[in-house]
């Protein structure tokens, strides 16, 4: 007797991550099951690469493959396991090894991405598009010149001729045809926003029509295009605008010790930024864009759609006294120049209210404890994070030493290795949870791990099975920011590992 897998199933299992057909999943679910079983019974087992079948009545020729092959089994059907439960149920499990998350609700994403069809030619007897016709003489806009473009609309209230015009360029934005004007996803995404309307608009006296004033205009352009609508922050600090101080956004380029978190509980957003930066620096470069004029477009994810909110160069500073590093942020920062991680996190915390609908509040970032971020939102708070930076899931892999808890400690132990291997050589986040230890924030007494904080994942050494953190306090910390475990002695620790990777699921 035999039990296989066959060609037909590895090929799925490979691609599955794009398209999860339960039916399918769910058959190649026991085919696992019963060859793990039937394998790991029969000390004459192997694996043919050749079929790609397990086989418990072979020789025992091929054991290194069969093992290997019996760790990936195990690790693969565990997670697929996990992964049912969370979709069965109305919100993910937070622990657990394998659950993947995701972000499902699509309330905000439709108004951010007008669909844009074929493009027609501007009216020249308008006399609004005649006085603007200079901004896209070229068929493109730059974000100086949409700001223009509404600023002048603006001016004396707005008219129905100033609102066909608008939408009538608001229509051509990277459409298709020989009228088309092409503008970046950031810019164009700004200008639908003022011209044909978002559900956040409300922050601003709400969508424009033939009929608002000048007043709605300008809040509208400051809010999108100006940055001008700033977090709220505690009374130990105040904004102090540092365009032109000196410094630069990314220095020599991102890098992890950028990262300084400061008075908030703010580690989940902020590990995974200094992850991203470790792994993938040319990621946060693109996700930033200097306006040249003190403002910046940063770029997030909602449900596997670009989303962008402007800032102003505005940061929070103490009101008095410094970090351990002499920083003066109130937040995140640090003292070595850099501007783009202050910048990313004043941007979460806007992109946050956008999403949610609430105060636009900088303590709306310290999801340190994972909770659920809202109820249309089907994935918790610290995880909301690390998927919002890049466009990918987030796996969840909680690692037990426990032998009787968990059986196939040594074959998780190999394949949580090698996901994480995998995602960083690939530039993508990986965080860890040290979820023990007493209070948020407290130091273990025997290592440089701390009670309900993120690290960021910079390094992982297959051969000694031991992973690099990096603790997102980096310089404003008093422990050692930067070191090497080994998965034995964090597995002792109930950690959890949180691996980007795979398609966003959105049905």
């Amino acid at each position: 007797m035999s039990t296989a897998i066959n060609n037909s199933s590895v090929s799925y299992w490979s691609s599955y991550s794009g398209a999860y057909d339960f039916t399918k999943l769910t058959q190649l679910a026991s085919s696992l099951a019963l060859a793990r079983s039937s394998a790991s019974a029969n000390s004459s087992s192997s694996y043919s690469s050749s079929s790609n079948q397990v086989s418990a009545s072979a020789s025992s020729s091929d054991t290194s493959a069969l093992q290997a092959l019996l760790i990936d089994i195990d690790g693969k059907l565990t997670e697929l396991i996990n992964f049912q439960k969370a979709q069965s149920a109305s919100l993910p499990d937070a622990g657990g090894y394998g659950v993947t998350t995701s972000q499902k609700d699509a309330s905000y994403v439709a108004p951010q991405n007008v669909a844009t069809g074929a493009s027609a030619q501007l009216d020249s007897s308008n006399s609004f598009i005649q006085q603007v016709s200079h901004y896209v003489s070229g068929n493109t806009l730059s974000f100086s010149d949409a700001k223009a473009i509404l600023t002048e609309a603006g001016t004396g209230d707005m008219t129905a001729d100033k609102m066909a015009a608008l939408q009538a360029i608001a229509k051509n934005l990277n459409a298709s045809g020989a009228y088309a004007i092409t503008a970046s996803d950031y810019v164009k995404q700004m200008f639908d926003n003022v011209v044909l309307g978002n559900t956040r608009n409300d922050k601003a006296g709400g969508n424009l029509t033939a009929s608002s004033t000048q007043a709605q205009m300008t809040a509208l352009v400051d809010k999108w295009f100006g940055g001008t609508d700033n977090p709220n922050i505690d009374a130990n600090s105040h904004y102090q605008d540092f365009y032109g101080l000196g410094g630069s956004l990314f220095g020599s380029g991102p890098q992890a010790s950028d990262v300084n978190q400061g008075r908030l509980a703010d580690s989940s957003l902020l590990a995974s930024l200094a992850a991203l930066a470790a792994a993938n620096p040319g990621a946060i470069q693109d996700m930033i864009t200097d306006n040249q004029d003190g403002t910046y477009g940063v770029r997030f994810y909602l449900n596997g759609e670009k989303q962008y909110v402007t800032v102003d160069s505005k940061l929070a500073v103490m009101n008095d006294g410094t970090r351990n590093d002499k920083s003066i942020y109130e937040y995140n920062g640090g003292s070595n120049g850099t501007l783009w991680s202050q910048i990313a996190e004043k941007a979460y915390a806007e992109f946050l209210s956008e999403v949610n609908g609430g105060s636009n509040d900088m303590a709306n970032l310290s999801t340190d404890g994972d909770w659920y971020l809202s109820a249309g939102l089907k994935v918790t708070g610290s995880d909301f994070a690390q998927t919002a930076l890049q466009n990918a899931s987030t796996t969840h892999y909680t690692l037990n030493s426990d032998s009787a808890a968990n059986g196939h400690y040594a074959a998780m132990k190999t394949f949580l290795g090698n996901q994480i291997s995998t995602a960083l050589s690939s530039g993508q986040i990986v965080t860890m949870d040290a979820i023990a230890g007493g209070r948020t924030g407290q130091v273990f007494e025997d290592n440089n791990l701390v009670g309900n904080h993120r690290f960021a994942v910079v390094g992982y050494n297959s051969n000694t099975q031991t992973v690099t953190l990096d603790n997102p306090w980096n310089a404003n910390g008093t422990i050692t920011a930067r070191f090497t475990m080994k998965l034995d002695e964090l597995a002792a620790q109930n950690v959890r590992f949180n691996v980007n990777g795979g398609a966003v699921m959105t049905a």
